[in-house]
């Protein structure tokens, strides 16, 4: 990955981090993942930035293609997919969920976004997709 490619994601990396302080801090505890998912995408386009919601990725079954297998929560920038969780802890099987995300959409990185944490930075999870298949401009 070339050095402006990593600057522009390391940016990206921070202002979703102050999105979802942000976020956080006006919501508070228990709120559904939805909800997380929907006030962070409002606070990461008033910057702004290119955030999609939901987005639907095929997958091929046994030579058919299943065209909504998967949805990722939010791709921001085109660059980034963001998981929102509202868990206890950061465990295996939200890693595992957020390395299939970019093995499907084959973007470069990924953030699981813990909301069950008293501070998003201790629920805030950076993970690379050690093969990208697309190369962001």
């Amino acid at each position: 990955m070339d050095p402006q490619t990593q600057q522009r994601l390391s940016w990206l990396y921070d202002q979703a981090l102050g999105c979802a302080e942000r976020v956080q801090q006006a919501l508070g505890p228990g709120m559904p993942d939805h909800a997380y998912q929907q006030c962070l995408a409002l606070e990461l386009q008033a910057l702004p930035l290119a955030v999609q919601c939901d987005v639907p990725v095929p997958l091929v079954f046994r030579g058919t293609e299943v065209p909504r297998a998967i949805v990722v929560p939010l791709v921001v920038d085109g660059r980034m997919v963001i998981s929102i969780a509202t868990e206890e802890r950061i465990n295996a099987p939200l890693d595992a969920r957020m390395q299939a995300l970019l093995r499907a959409t084959g973007l470069p990185m990924g953030v699981i976004a813990n909301f069950g944490q008293p501070a998003i930075r201790a629920g805030w999870r950076r993970i690379w997709n050690p093969n990208p298949r697309l190369d962001p401009a």
